[in-house]
């Protein structure tokens, strides 16, 4: 690291995702490292949670960053998140802070 240059503090941000589709997996992607990049290889594998009844995950990411991410049923573009009326939906957008919580609801997946 450079003379005079911060390293970003890093801090935990909890991912609950809540759907009333029937899927088998559910992925995050996005455009901070820790989400993938954007790369479906790369894409973050959430756990249904019994007791609330939704996907989560918690990933360290950068304090201060803007932080787009997506909703996938599979590992595949074909399955990224619909509104209600099937319709595209925007990329989720938050700034990471410290003990943030980012809940969602996804009505519907492109397949």
């Amino acid at each position: 690291m450079k003379k005079g240059s911060k390293k970003m503090a890093n801090t935990k941000v909890e991912f609950r995702i809540k759907t009333n589709q029937p899927v088998d997996e559910l992925y995050l992607i996005g455009n901070v490292r820790a989400l993938g990049e954007w790369e479906l290889s790369k894409a973050v594998k959430l756990d249904l949670c019994n007791e609330c009844g939704c996907y989560t995950v918690s990933k360290m990411l950068p304090v201060g960053q803007t932080v787009e991410f997506k909703v996938l049923a599979k590992k595949d573009w074909n399955n990224v998140e619909k509104g209600y009326y099937n319709e595209e939906v925007l990329n989720h957008t938050f700034v990471a802070e410290k003990g943030m919580k980012v809940e969602i609801e996804v009505p519907n997946f492109g397949y």
